[in-house]
């Protein structure tokens, strides 16, 4: 779910760009190793990724809602049915990934490649720690004071999901334990090890060629044809986060060949947004079996067009999707997906709905504003004091370290002796401190 390259705000992609100088070898640090050209912030895109991820926490929190508001009891039961959410971050993630680290004229080189997943990772993993952290704290402390517990702790799941496999073939038993959400995570991860070099190939090779458009909806169809067919089958995740990420990998190519397909998309933007409420409105008011998987497989099919109009701010919908309010949701979005499971799951326990059913509108509406403070606080708090940081810190430091071999194999050499002079005296001090 990246929306930015690494040198902006936030989603993916989604962090800041380090505020630190060039180092010694004149080669530029980790966050910088991009294309200048691909550091622009697409902000539609951005917003969209906001509402996406603020309509997925209404979803999990739906129970909660419906317990303390029944009369939106139908309405959230029949919302819940329109599952084309994670097609949309798939497709997304893999826009994005394209976005900002494929170069359509270089073949995809093995440093490259450590570069890009070490990108991922510092980008990914330390919110993810922490996010795991609390809960797992919270759980032994639930346990020592013998507090109801509702999910799976087990630990024999701990390893696996702290090395994001979860979600990957042969590792179901696990994938529902802990903090549920990461499913996502897992199955993202499992894209840019696997995935990524093979769309970075079919990049190169299907730049500026008609194929592209072919490439862009044949796995979104193969996903549609194979998805009903074996839900619980160890593939299915991964099946499905193949298909759409490539599928987003391939919108990037039409996006930079400046295909027509991306200009009809922004100029016509407004009426498939239309559309897309249309049916979300039709899902959540027509009690039928059949319906919901005609119209999801139509948004699936429609995602790219979506995606595609929302390169542009030309239209109301586009610009809509700029306001602050949106803009700052993506600038937490991966905070907030990593750290609502893990906020629901303290709620249960210090702030049960179940407790306020019979008690006056306002009480309950005020139980609800309780929520949203939580959640909404945990996840500024996680994306101020542990993304942003941590992110900034780890690329510094191996930014460092790369600098440091550098200057050790050129030991003996004029490079070594030039940091090594008088007029270098200060910054060898810094290098070494």
């Amino acid at each position: 779910m990246i929306v930015s390259s690494p040198h902006s705000v936030a989603p993916g992609n989604l962090s800041s760009r380090a505020d630190s100088g060039l180092p010694l070898s004149g080669k530029a640090p980790l966050e910088q190793q991009v294309p200048a050209q691909k550091s622009r912030f697409i902000r539609p895109l951005a917003g969209l990724r906001g509402v996406a991820i603020l309509s997925v926490v209404l979803l999990h929190f739906g129970s909660y809602i419906c317990a303390l508001l029944p009369s939106l009891t139908d309405w959230l039961s029949l919302s819940a049915r329109a599952v084309f959410r994670m097609d949309l971050f798939f497709m997304l993630s893999g826009f994005m990934a394209a976005y900002v680290f494929i170069k359509p004229s270089e073949p995809l080189s093995l440093p490259e490649y450590r570069r890009f997943l070490l990108n991922r990772l510092i980008r990914l993993f330390p919110a993810y720690l922490a996010a795991f952290l609390a809960l797992a704290g919270g759980v032994a402390i639930a346990r020592l004071l013998h507090l109801p517990l509702k999910g799976n702790y087990s630990l024999e799941a701990v390893p696996i999901r702290l090395a994001l496999l979860h979600a990957w073939p042969f590792m179901s038993w696990s994938t529902w334990a802990w903090n549920y959400p990461t499913w996502f995570l897992s199955s993202l991860w499992f894209a840019y090890v696997f995935v990524f070099p093979f769309s970075w190939w079919l990049v190169r090779r299907l730049h500026g060629s008609r194929w592209a458009f072919t490439w862009l909806f044949c796995p979104l169809v193969l996903w549609l044809t194979v998805s009903h067919l074996k839900k619980d089958s160890e593939f299915h995740m991964v099946l499905r986060v193949s298909c759409e990420f490539s599928a987003g990998c391939a919108l990037y190519v039409l996006y930079a060949s400046k295909a027509r397909f991306i200009a009809v998309a922004q100029r016509y933007l407004d009426l498939t947004v239309l559309g897309f409420l249309l049916a979300l409105v039709f899902i959540s008011t027509v009690p039928s079996l059949v319906a919901p998987q005609v119209i999801n497989a139509a948004l699936v099919l429609g995602t790219p067009f979506l995606l595609a109009g929302m390169t542009a701010e030309t239209s109301v919908s586009a610009r809509l999707m700029t306001s602050r309010p949106l803009l700052w949701l993506a600038g937490i979005s991966y905070a907030l997906f990593l750290s609502h499971g893990v906020v629901q799951k303290f709620l249960t326990v210090a702030l049960p709905a179940q407790r306020f059913t019979h008690s006056p509108l306002a009480v309950r509406c005020l139980v609800l504003l309780a929520y949203a403070a939580a959640v909404l606080g945990a996840a500024t708090a996680l994306h101020k004091w542990v993304e942003k940081p941590s992110s900034k810190a780890l690329k510094q430091w191996f930014a460092r370290q790369r600098d440091l071999r550098e200057l050790k194999a050129s030991r003996g050499g004029a490079g070594w002796l030039a940091v090594k002079s008088p007029g270098n005296a200060a910054l060898d001090g810094k290098v070494f401190e």
